[in-house]
């Protein structure tokens, strides 16, 4: 099944907030890594950094398009937000900055993509912890030694398993579906929940339109380790919300995000 779709049809949105202040020297390399894959790739690809100035020197690209607006603090959604404005092609997709999109992961998901509505998960595949990620290894790279090299790193990695919700390192859709629900809840602060949130709410936007849902762990979508421990998000009941009111109104309007 497959919309016959290319390159050009589809743009990758990220976003990032990196504070020069900041003391985890792993989160410059991580973004800078994901910037230099985005840079690679045959599609436009879309990057938001919300904060004040990240010092990051952006990879010069025709494909990569770099924002960087003033804002006191972190917003992932409004970022995405952005981000999702200046797309042009009829699909959209949205990834975070700790991952790596390689050219044939964006062959795999545009041949996945069917005509009509639909949205589609990509689960992430886990790069082991002591998987070296060369930064000059990205997609795009015609020297066999480096195709090797991401070849190897593709088999290691494990691609989630198990019932895991929606999350935010691969959901693609039309534009314009994504624009109907109004994209990611702005009323979601911080971290947790807004990815799987906007999926449900994509989900129910497709198939009411009579289009599928596609959750998929067959395209190496490649999550950088790195440790991070957070509580539980409030944005979860927020979504919870969200999707309830869609359930009690079953209305298209239903399933955009209210403002607080």
């Amino acid at each position: 099944m497959s919309g016959g779709w290319g390159p050009k049809d589809i743009t990758v949105v990220s976003a990032a907030r990196i504070d020069p202040r900041d003391t985890a020297p792993n989160r410059v390399s991580l973004v800078r890594k994901h910037l230099e894959w985005q840079s690679h790739l045959d599609c436009p690809a879309i990057f938001v950094h919300l904060g004040i100035g990240s010092g990051l020197e952006y990879p010069k690209s025709k494909n990569l398009f770099v924002h960087e607006i003033e804002r006191s603090e972190w917003d992932e959604s409004r970022a995405k937000n952005i981000g999702l404005a200046w797309v042009e092609t009829p699909l959209v997709a949205f990834t975070n900055a700790d991952t790596l999109i390689s050219a044939s992961a964006l062959y795999l998901t545009l041949k996945r993509c069917p005509p009509g509505s639909f949205i589609l998960q990509g689960y992430r595949w886990e790069i082991p912890r002591l998987v070296p990620v060369p930064l000059d290894l990205y997609a795009g790279e015609s020297s066999r030694e480096r195709r090797h090299l991401l070849a190897e790193m593709i088999a290691l990695s494990v691609p989630h398993a198990g019932g895991k919700l929606a999350m935010g390192e691969w959901q693609v859709c039309p534009t314009e579906l994504a624009r109907s629900i109004g994209g990611f809840d702005e009323g979601m602060k911080g971290y947790g929940g807004m990815d799987t949130d906007f999926h449900e709410r994509a989900r129910a936007a497709a198939l009411m339109a009579g289009g599928v849902e596609i959750l998929t762990r067959d395209i190496p979508v490649l999550h950088q380790y790195h440790y991070a421990e957070r509580p539980r998000s409030p944005n979860h009941e927020r979504r919870y919300a969200n999707i309830t009111r869609f359930l009690r109104e079953r209305t298209p309007e239903s399933l955009k995000w209210q403002p607080v």
